[in-house]
């Protein structure tokens, strides 16, 4: 394994640790990287060696040359042996020097697809905006995990579990409202709260006495910067999705009608 890059902590000439140790580096991404580019920084303990507290890697999305959707290219990689503003600051660093060293660069916008580390996102967009216009989105799928274990721990997983046949506490009404949960990235920002507080004053939620679970979502929403991460609805309208579906996890590009549930929700917002 060549190693390319090492952050060090020192204390009167004597080294206390290695604090990151970046191990693999990809420059061929470059040679296809578009005017407006996808960065996916994502972070993991499990598959990181027990020496180190993560696995750090970073991916662009780029053309594919032989048609078809786009790729995912493994950009950086490298063990972290905390999560520090500096540790990942030293990382970004790393990688803006190598961009900036390739002169054919065309890169001009970068947006950002992050869990919602606080110094993950916020050290590559501190940096990064000195050279590049920088738009940092939340990862639906991070967002998703997260409520799933807001239900989950709150005791409320019954409700959604339609897997086991001999549940039967499952409840269909609330698992369609979960799924809008799960979905609000796909929603203007101006609309994410008012569509929680309908979901809340609704008639399932107020029977099942889940109110807290929207209590939950509304304040986490109420940090407008949480909220614009959140929110993947201009993005989308400008790559051309015109239509979307609150139940289904998954974006169509085509006009077709909303269903018929989602419909009626999203109107009553709008009128509210």
């Amino acid at each position: 394994m060549k190693i390319l890059f090492t952050m060090e902590i020192w204390k009167s000439g004597r080294k206390l640790r290695r604090t990151v140790i970046l191990y693999s580096w990809s420059i061929k991404f470059c040679h296809f990287c578009q005017k407006k580019s996808i960065f996916i920084i994502d972070a993991t303990f499990f598959s990181s060696s027990s020496e180190f507290q993560q696995t750090l890697v970073i991916m662009c999305i780029v053309p594919n040359l032989n048609g078809g959707d786009d790729v995912q290219v493994p950009l950086l990689t490298a063990f972290m042996k905390n999560k520090k503003a500096e540790t990942y600051m030293g990382i970004y660093t790393f990688l803006l020097n190598k961009i900036k060293e390739v002169t054919e660069m065309k890169l001009e916008h970068i947006l950002v697809v992050t869990d919602d580390e606080l110094s993950l996102h916020r050290e590559f967009s501190d940096l990064f905006s000195s050279e590049f216009n920088v738009i940092v989105r939340l990862c639906q799928f991070h967002f998703s995990k997260t409520v799933r274990s807001w239900i989950t721990k709150n005791g409320f997983e019954a409700l959604i579990n339609y897997t086991n046949k001999n549940n039967e506490k499952f409840n269909h009404d609330f698992f369609i409202q979960f799924r809008m949960v799960q979905n609000l990235s796909l929603l203007p920002v101006s609309m994410i709260v008012p569509f929680l507080e309908y979901l809340k004053n609704d008639k399932i939620t107020k029977d099942l006495k889940i109110e807290e679970f929207y209590n939950y979502l509304i304040k986490k929403c109420s940090n407008v910067l949480f909220l614009n991460r959140l929110s993947w609805y201009e993005h989308l309208r400008e790559n051309g999705c015109t239509y979307y579906d609150l139940t289904r996890p998954r974006i169509k590009n085509t006009k077709n009608t909303y269903s018929t549930h989602s419909q009626t929700v999203t109107k009553n917002v709008k009128k509210a």
